[in-house]
């Protein structure tokens, strides 16, 4: 029985670091486009995504710290999408702002997938080596 839950672990962990790696691809994408259109230090901020990338991908202790904290980031980043202040910013830049349902949609799917990322993560932390490389 333990064999089978041990599979089970070992299943739900590799599921978890694809798609926590995944979103830190996105999010490294994006911030190599920023960084190519002026913005410099969104090139630190991808070199940083990508070396935790590798890190999570080798399941080392580090790579999941990075992708906690990564987790932790988007979470606040859903929130921030919620807040007034946001909307201020984008009808003083002359754009119309989203409609409720669609923030509400927005920061919904973004916390939920942090959330599971940050649940699974924490569930098989002693599964992750605390070697450097």
């Amino acid at each position: 029985m333990t064999i089978a839950s041990d599979s089970q672990k070992l299943d739900e962990l590799r599921w978890t670091i694809l798609v926590v790696a995944s979103l830190m691809a996105a999010a490294s994408a994006h911030q190599v486009y920023v960084a190519l259109n002026g913005r410099m230090i969104n090139a630190a901020i991808a070199t940083l995504l990508a070396i935790g990338i590798v890190g999570i991908m080798r399941k080392v202790r580090w790579g999941r710290r990075i992708a906690v904290a990564f987790l932790w980031v988007l979470i606040l980043v859903g929130f921030g999408s919620l807040s007034p202040f946001n909307a201020g910013d984008l009808m003083a830049e002359g754009i119309e702002p989203p409609s409720l349902l669609t923030l509400g949609l927005r920061f919904a799917g973004i916390c939920a997938v942090a959330l599971t990322g940050l649940h699974y993560l924490g569930k098989h932390k002693a599964m992750f080596r605390p070697v450097w490389i």
